[in-house]
């Protein structure tokens, strides 16, 4: 949607193909507002997908993109995209959302970016560092295994209900 920057990345993605870089872009999720696809062929999008088809998906992604502009819910809530990315060993890249970039730092699994024009800049350092890549990689899988998983996230959420209920 475009509360949740997708026509930026589009844009940003049209903009480095035109100086050259091999880069396209797949959508996993829904497109409620309708937005126009068909004037960009490196754009695939695909519904929301079973954890099974999505797995398959995820293997043909060098990056996961986290473009959620920054507001008062997105600033706190890209936890599920985020662990998703890093359960498939992707780096992450997303725009400086509060708590993602905390745990992104935390685990150097990925990168954030304050605006569009970092979110280029780095766009391009990926295409050429696959060292860097690499790196992040593996961390994002070692977060994954080690914190951000489904037994760990269910511990915490008990915890808190059992908090509040108190």
């Amino acid at each position: 949607s475009k509360a949740r920057g997708f026509p930026d990345l589009i844009e940003v993605v049209k903009n480095l193909r035109e100086e050259g870089f091999a880069i396209d872009l797949v959508i996993n999720g829904s497109n409620p507002e309708r937005i126009y696809l068909g004037a960009y062929p490196w754009v695939r999008l695909y519904e929301l997908q079973p954890l099974e088809r999505l797995s398959e998906v995820l293997r043909t992604f060098d990056v996961g993109v986290i473009p959620y502009v920054d507001s008062d819910y997105w600033g706190r809530m890209s936890i599920t995209k985020m662990a998703t990315y890093m359960a498939a060993g992707l780096p992450i890249l997303a725009l400086q959302l509060t708590e993602t970039s905390n745990i992104l730092a935390k685990w150097e699994c990925g990168i954030s970016v304050k605006d569009w024009d970092d979110m280029v800049a780095t766009l391009r350092s990926l295409c050429s560092d696959k060292p860097l890549l690499g790196k992040l990689a593996v961390n994002a899988r070692k977060a994954s295994v080690e914190e951000y998983n489904w037994a760990n996230q269910v511990e915490r959420m008990g915890n808190f209900v059992e908090s509040v209920c108190k």
